[in-house]
């Protein structure tokens, strides 16, 4: 280090800084200072209590407690608050929930997210797919095909008014306990099997694959903007009208019709539903 001339001036202090420097204190916090005190502060005594809990739950369960098992649902910690949710047993039942739909339905749509929000196996009949069980459902219901439908077991319970019912007066539990805890009898809905159809709905399927794979050849697939969105892999109706029109040689009303069927059958959909 290169020390400054011995006749140079030397540097003095400016009047009233150490009369500030006496007045300050010996131990001098800064706002971060604070906070991070705080936080140390904090972090050790929740450690701490962590720790007390979990050894005085393991003498607990070495045997040093009461004969009956102490169940510990909430304990409170300096400035924080942990609360133990106990999981309650699912009850198995040993019947079958099953309900009839329609395809685009909110209300079916609305039982279906019911039953899948309390992790319910259910069995859905879309009556739009498989048309041969509409019969079945007047049948049951007494002559009314309006969807959905909801039985537990052979039992019909009825639409989604009706389980909203059981549910806000609180019955919907015991009522599942008293039908669902027995074995699912035969003369309940069946659970629909595909490709097990009556024969003649199997040929107008069939039938409805042979115009398919004729569409799928002339109707041009390709992506397109629709009303300012973005459409991948699709085609216009008017295309399959015109295809439809020069490959069964028919008029335009029947081709409309054959166009209608394929959506019905789920061959085809609207690309905004």
């Amino acid at each position: 280090m290169i020390r400054p001339h011995s006749r140079l001036p030397k540097p003095e202090t400016p009047p009233g800084v150490m009369e500030r420097s006496r007045s300050l204190p010996e131990s001098f916090e800064t706002p971060a200072t604070v906070i991070g005190k705080f936080i140390r502060d904090k972090r050790n005594s929740f450690s701490a209590a962590i720790t007390k809990r979990i050894s005085s739950l393991g003498r607990d369960d070495d045997g040093g407690g009461d004969d009956e098992e102490e169940i510990v649902k909430e304990f409170n910690l300096v400035g924080l608050k942990v609360i133990k949710t106990l999981k309650e047993e699912k009850k198995e039942l040993k019947g079958r929930i099953s309900f009839f739909s329609r395809s685009n339905c909110r209300d079916s749509g609305a039982v279906r997210s019911f039953f899948r929000e309390r992790n319910l196996n259910f069995v859905e009949i879309n009556i739009d797919v498989y048309p041969g069980r509409e019969k079945e459902l007047k049948e049951r219901t007494g002559g009314s095909a309006a969807v959905p439908q909801i039985f537990f077991n052979e039992k019909l319970i009825g639409g989604l008014v009706a389980l909203n019912s059981l549910r806000n007066s609180g019955v919907l539990e015991a009522k599942m306990e008293e039908i669902l805890g027995r074995k699912c009898p035969e003369d309940a809905p069946a659970p629909p099997v595909y490709g097990f159809d009556e024969e003649e709905e199997v040929m107008a399927a069939d039938e409805m694959a042979e115009i398919v794979r004729v569409v799928r050849q002339r109707v041009p697939i390709q992506d397109r903007i629709m009303k300012m969105k973005f459409v991948k892999n699709c085609f216009s109706g008017a295309e399959l009208v015109e295809a439809l029109i020069h490959h069964l040689d028919c008029g335009r009303r029947k081709a409309v019709e054959i166009g209608k069927q394929l959506a019905r059958r789920h061959f085809i959909h609207h690309v905004f539903g």
